[in-house]
């Protein structure tokens, strides 16, 4: 597997579903579309599904404060 396959399933780093990120940072889903429109989220594509890092989200909750 090459480096950026395995930089992709860090799993130190998960990647969470549109759903599972909604649920964690409590906001609808078109926020997080909107997160990432504005270019503040960014979403990694896999087989015609998008995911989310979690450390995308926990960088999301940091601004907040």
């Amino acid at each position: 597997m090459d480096s950026k396959k395995q930089n992709l399933f860090n799993t130190k780093d998960p990647l969470l579903t549109i759903a599972e990120a909604t649920d964690y940072l409590r906001v609808s889903r078109a926020t997080i579309y909107n997160m990432h429109s504005e270019g503040r989220l960014k979403m990694v594509g896999v087989g015609g599904k998008r995911f989310i890092r979690l450390s995308e989200l926990e960088k999301q909750i940091v601004e907040l404060r």
